[in-house]
């Protein structure tokens, strides 16, 4: 990933290259097996998507998701101590993530709106 992408600078005058990794799971087995943190936070958000795929509330998965990782030996020791904490970071992700998807679609109809209005505007 480049940095200047980011950005409608043509030419800019620093560029920063970044090699991104897919942490979902099962994606990238040979660096979620090197890395036991990386493996547990997959399987944290994993479990919180196939909650929210199961049709559950978004609050109903992480709780479920938190609750199955401390019952299975994924992260249980830092859950068990930050449940709150971790459940308050989970959450605003998700909602931050739904956000952006509204914020998006607004924009969208934003733009189909002004389109017909300056179509209107050429006609006459």
């Amino acid at each position: 990933m480049k940095l200047s992408d980011a950005f409608n600078d043509e030419n800019p005058a620093l560029e920063l290259v970044v090699t991104s990794f897919n942490l979902n799971a099962n994606l990238n087995q040979p660096l979620l097996q090197k890395c036991r943190e990386l493996n547990d936070y997959s399987m944290i958000v994993g479990k919180v998507k196939q909650g929210l795929a199961a049709g559950l509330e978004r609050r109903d998965a992480i709780r479920n998701a938190v609750n199955w990782c401390i019952n299975n030996d994924v992260m249980s020791e830092y859950l068990s101590a930050k449940r709150n904490e971790v459940f308050t970071m989970l959450d605003w992700q998700w909602n931050i993530d739904e956000a952006k998807v509204a914020w998006q679609d607004e924009a969208r109809e934003e733009g189909k709106v002004e389109g017909k209005i300056e179509g209107e505007r050429q006609r006459t």
